[in-house]
């Protein structure tokens, strides 16, 4: 039986919460740079040491490929700083794609020109929150003459301000700057998954699902 993108999704949050990646603490919040706390941890940096686990990540990219349209050949992917390296370098290595990736500073490394010459971009990264990292990750690309309309990412918040950020219904940045065109994001799983398998799987209590579900929506304004 073909297992569907949401069965690879609930598969991959599930290894997650039982490898340890995923760790959920209501006590000691993590604060994150911008001053978020935040009661759940996705630490996807993990998944490097074991690579019979990352090969499945690896899979689940193959399948987000072909539900994107992404083709065979003439594709750069580049990863985004710093953390969009690893898994952005394991997808290029299967599929054969050439692979840079952008610095802190947002230049590109690796690329062996001084721009894309309008070659058609994949960005790849591990984490999406605010997603104002990765969007600039995408202007940079963009400023080369890349051309990259889609980010696939292991885990996405989903928060609701990112998603327009994105679509460029949202400014990105303090100088009102708005991602245009806009940039698909496509995630191999994400916060709802995450709560659903956390419930079904008892690795989250039903008074702490309500209590990320509202801590989500907070932070979604």
């Amino acid at each position: 039986m073909v297992k569907s993108m949401d069965d690879v999704a609930e598969e991959i949050a599930k290894l997650s919460f039982d490898s340890g990646f995923v760790k959920v603490n209501f006590k000691d919040l993590i604060t994150w740079p911008n001053g978020v706390k935040e009661p759940i941890y996705v630490d996807n940096g993990k998944w490097n040491y074991y690579p019979e686990k990352k090969r499945i990540l690896v899979d689940g990219f193959m399948r987000l490929m072909r539900k994107a349209n992404i083709p065979d050949e003439g594709v750069v992917v580049v990863g985004a700083p710093t953390s969009g390296i690893s898994p952005g370098t394991s997808l290029a290595d299967r599929c054969g794609y050439p692979f840079a990736h952008v610095e802190d500073s947002l230049e590109i490394s690796g690329l062996p020109y001084d721009n894309f010459k309008g070659q058609r971009v994949l960005l790849v990264e591990e984490v999406i929150a605010s997603g104002r990292n990765s969007i600039r990750a995408v202007q940079a690309i963009r400023d080369k003459k890349g051309e990259v309309h889609h980010c696939f990412v292991i885990f996405d918040y989903g928060f609701e301000h990112t998603r327009d950020r994105f679509a460029g219904k949202r400014e990105f940045n303090d100088e009102g700057a708005r991602l245009l065109p806009s940039c698909e994001v496509f995630s191999l799983y994400d916060f709802d998954t995450l709560l659903r398998v956390g419930k079904n799987g008892s690795y989250i209590k039903d008074d702490e699902r309500a209590f990320l579900d509202e801590w989500r929506r907070a932070y979604s304004i």
